[in-house]
């Protein structure tokens, strides 16, 4: 009974997702250029900071999409590998029956964590 309620729901969040922002659904057979900048965090956490792909909108869809392929990214970093701030440059295609794939070089970005001297004096500061 659980499971039939499950995807009762799941139909009806598909259904409503659709009718609401179907309009900014990423067409089936487009390829899209552009860019997304995300980073991994130091609680194993893989956030967008930026993206933009000409043409195209944010979306339930695309954002699934960009998700699922950076996550994928930084689920296969090495253990020691703690944070990092990424670039991908390419291309976004969508297919039909909710396939995609991105196609382009994805970089790291070097950045250096630094902190003043009064944020490192109430980092160290005992309570």
């Amino acid at each position: 009974m659980k499971k039939l309620a499950m995807q009762i729901w799941q139909e009806q969040h598909r259904i409503i997702t659709t009718l609401t922002f179907g309009h900014l659904a990423p067409d089936a057979h487009s390829t899209y250029q552009g860019f997304i900048i995300f980073a991994y965090t130091t609680f194993g956490d893989t956030v967008i900071v930026e993206f933009d792909f000409k043409g195209l909108e944010a979306s339930p869809w695309f954002n699934s999409d960009i998700l699922e392929f950076i996550t994928d990214y930084t689920d296969h970093l090495p253990q020691e590998k703690s944070y990092g701030l990424f670039r991908f440059d390419g291309k976004y295609h969508s297919y039909p029956g909710e396939e995609f794939n991105f196609e382009g070089n994805l970089i790291e970005i070097s950045c250096k964590l630094k902190t003043t001297a009064t944020q490192q004096q109430i980092l160290t500061t005992p309570n």
